[in-house]
């Protein structure tokens, strides 16, 4: 069994080396996070293709309840 443990540590890769692997971390050395690739239907904001659609619709119907609104207040000025 000695050859088992003799293999293992050699697998091990030495502390401080390479602070991406676990328990390798160098002290004091900062982090860093890897973007994710942005999706091909998402924005610049990260939103999805349904997300800025849903957005449109919301916007689109928000003018059709303005200029129903001012037609309204038109028509009501006339009478």
């Amino acid at each position: 069994m000695p050859n088992a443990v003799a293999e293992s540590e050699l697998d091990r890769p030495e502390e401080g080396l390479d602070p991406t692997l676990p328990g390798n971390t160098v002290h004091g050395a900062p982090g860093h996070q890897i973007k994710e690739p942005q999706s091909e239907d998402e924005d610049d904001e990260g939103r999805s293709t349904t997300e800025q659609l849903v957005e449109a619709g919301a916007q689109e119907a928000e003018q059709d309840k303005v200029k129903q609104a001012t037609r309204a207040a038109s028509e009501s000025n006339r009478s």
